[in-house]
């Protein structure tokens, strides 16, 4: 059995080149293959009306660390509410929550973070992942401003101003 060597033409001159032809393939491999990228919603997350609510990314996974951002769709409109930049954990106050209009009924609310990073080759991927947010109903402090003294027959006002219903 004889060995034949192959031949690579030179281009464009139909002529055989000397030296033997080159594997010329290209590998190519999808995006999906290499990224490694992931956003991690934390959660579930329940708290009692008025209390503030401390959101939990930490367990995302950047393509280079420092190039992150995390946003929140914390009333499910499809919008953002929270941009805390690249703050992992973020504890939002409860007056943000209170204007957003969400239920504090104990129902559930599904949020939504938005996970962005870079890498040093300028690629940008934003991930998603969604969780529930459950808001329960506390029950109303009264404060009747005593103690009060009067006298015996004498009529008075109850002050209860200093009350709150979160």
């Amino acid at each position: 059995m004889a060995w034949r060597r192959k031949h690579s033409f030179l281009p464009g001159t139909g002529r055989k080149s000397k030296t033997p032809a080159r594997d010329t393939r290209l590998r190519i491999e999808t995006l999906e293959s290499r990224v490694l990228l992931s956003a991690a919603a934390g959660g579930p997350y329940s708290i009692a009306e008025g209390a503030a609510l401390v959101l939990d990314a930490s367990g995302s996974t950047p393509l280079a660390p420092g190039l992150v951002a995390y946003e929140w769709d914390l009333n499910n409109d499809g919008a953002i509410d929270l941009n805390v930049g690249d703050n992992a954990v973020f504890s939002v106050p409860w007056s943000t929550l209170e204007a957003l209009g969400l239920p504090t009924d104990g129902t559930a609310v599904p949020i939504t973070l938005r996970f962005t990073s870079n890498n040093l080759w300028f690629l940008t991927i934003v991930e998603t992942d969604t969780t529930n947010l459950t808001i329960t109903n506390a029950a109303p402090t009264p404060d009747a401003d005593g103690p009060y003294d009067i006298n015996e027959g004498q009529s008075f006002w109850l002050d209860a101003g200093g009350s709150t219903d979160p």
